[in-house]
């Protein structure tokens, strides 16, 4: 069925003007374009008021260096401060950092700072802050393994004085700047980490443009202009405190009760918008969509390789074929985002297109493999080998795009004589089972603007943090590490073809879909903005009401 013909038969009746309305916004988006945001022409920003975000997950901490997910990434970009960002094509600009150099041998790099930056505790930023946070990184203190991993081989740090800070490697790193920009490594407060410890993560205190003041578990955040912020980057619209008093984030985990909130007035933006109202919602004037496909990994599944039966390779391999992607994306985005084939995004510099013709859908052919296997149906029709059912659990938030794309996946694996047991839990207790080993399969998506996050998830190092498919394998060990220290960018890209084909043969992953996420804003927020890996920027909104 036609994409045009999925949107028109979904949600309620639309016009044919806003079907291809939305047609073409979806084909900007997958063509590399994104949708411009609405301004006010020729109309001075207004200041006051509260800009109110709707998100459908609520983080678990606020800790950049913690077990933080997207959530609170989103939430910590106007909290923190990293000391680059990257620009619209994916340049390194100042931010934090004025200026920096790599040495001849590309281990170490020297950053110059930003004088007369404050924290909101109103202790100054300097060398010293930026080493409190990377020592914090590396030693795990903070409990989170994200930052870590963005460090790479990271040896140690030096400041050479107040405004200087040097990086020492152990090999050569050229995904640094990329890393820096992802908000894992954004600046905290030494002090303010002292002063609350372990709990820094529910009392955040940055150098960002928005002070934290309140967090009501299972309802909102809520922050605060810092009213003493002068140091906004240049790709910025504007250079003193933000625009609007206060920026507050609601939870709301149910997708048609978010975009209830946002037709009813109660909230001005919201993420992950229904695909069956994206139509519509574009077509009404008063709201602005925005499609965005993040760059990093797709919307996937890590498979167990040590826990039986997934951790035969062919039982992989056949469950590649038997899940109808096609059919996932058609249930859990309407069209909206495209089908995944392999373990990186198209968006990503460093994809490689091969991935397309590895496993299409094919339930004869994952019969087949199972058979060829040894894995022949039980009575009850679910495969059995050696005494051992082809069954696996999966552990899942109970979330509900996951929980949709499960039932899919699960009606797919049945036809082949495999049975997935659903088991939706809080995040926290999914993720813990799947550090330890214990689930069969764990969901998992990525935004990253370099093609390292392979490391994350596939190399043996990474066992216990996120690679919480227990992947383990020396050829891929050496491959991901010999590809991060590579400075030749077109021998890296060949390495990471390598890498991504490699994935895929082992059966490491189950791509669904490259998630192109609809976000909506009332036509009432200007200044609306989206950074490289296509979080919100709130800094320059205002409200125009």
């Amino acid at each position: 069925m036609t994409l045009m013909g999925r949107l028109n038969r979904s949600g309620p009746r639309r016009s044919r003007r806003a079907v291809l309305a939305a047609v073409t916004v979806m084909l900007s988006v997958l063509l590399g374009s994104a949708m411009p945001p609405q301004e006010a022409r020729g109309q001075a920003p207004k200041q006051g008021g509260t800009v109110r975000v709707a998100l459908h997950l609520e983080p678990t901490t606020l800790d950049p260096q913690g077990p933080i997910h997207a959530t609170g990434v989103q939430i910590n970009k106007v909290i923190f401060e990293s000391l680059v960002q990257l620009d619209a094509s994916g340049v390194a600009r100042p931010l934090l950092a004025t200026a920096w150099e790599t040495s001849p041998d590309g281990k170490a790099w020297t950053f110059k700072l930003r004088d007369g930056v404050k924290f909101h505790d109103g202790t100054a930023f300097d060398a010293q802050a930026v080493k409190f946070t990377l020592d914090r990184s590396v030693d795990g203190s903070a409990g989170g393994s994200s930052s870590q991993a963005f460090l790479g081989p990271f040896d140690r740090s030096e400041v050479v004085d107040r405004l200087t800070i040097r990086m020492h490697f152990k090999k050569p790193y050229p995904a640094l700047l990329d890393g820096l920009e992802t908000g894992y490594l954004a600046i905290v407060s030494p002090a303010a980490v002292r002063a609350h410890g372990k709990e820094f993560g529910q009392h955040p205190v940055g150098t960002g443009p928005y002070v934290f003041e309140s967090w009501t578990r299972g309802q909102q955040v809520i922050l605060k202009k810092n009213a003493a912020y002068a140091w906004a980057p240049a790709l910025m619209k504007h250079h003193g405190p933000g625009y609007v008093d206060q920026v507050v984030y609601r939870f709301i985990p149910e997708h048609q009760t978010r975009l209830a909130t946002l037709e009813k007035g109660e909230v001005d933006v919201i993420g992950r918008a229904p695909g069956p109202d994206i139509g519509r919602l574009h077509e009404d004037k008063r709201f602005v969509v925005y499609l965005n496909m993040f760059k990093g990994a797709p919307t996937m599944f890590l498979v167990n390789a040590a826990k039986p039966p997934t951790n035969d390779v062919a039982v992989r391999q056949a469950m590649l074929y038997a899940i109808n992607r096609e059919a996932v994306v058609k249930a859990v985005t309407f069209g909206v985002s495209t089908v995944a084939y392999g373990p990186l995004k198209p968006s990503i510099w460093s994809y490689w297109k091969g991935v397309e013709e590895m496993y299409r859908y094919d339930s004869a052919k994952a019969r087949q493999v199972l058979e060829q296997a040894g894995w022949k149906p039980g009575a009850d029709g679910v495969r059995v080998k050696d005494g051992v059912r082809l069954k696996t659990a999966v552990a899942v938030k109970d979330d509900p795009q996951a929980l949709d794309m499960l039932q899919v996946m699960q009606a797919s694996l049945k036809q082949v004589g495999m049975e997935l047991e659903i088991r939706p839990m809080a995040l926290a207790a999914s993720e813990d089972l799947a550090r330890k080993g214990e689930n069969g399969m764990t969901f998992m998506d990525w935004r990253g603007t370099d093609p390292d996050i392979l490391t994350l998830h596939y190399h043996s190092k990474n066992i216990g943090g996120w690679n919480m498919g227990w992947f383990k394998d020396p050829a891929m060990d050496k491959l991901l590490d010999d590809a991060r220290e590579e400075m030749n960018r077109g021998k890296r890209q060949k390495m990471y073809e390598e890498a991504q084909k490699y994935i895929m043969e082992q059966g490491a992953t189950f791509p669904l879909f490259n998630q192109v996420q609809p976000d909506v804003a009332s036509a009432a927020v200007k200044g609306l903005a989206f950074d490289a890996n296509n979080y919100f920027v709130l800094y320059d909104v205002w409200i125009d009401r």
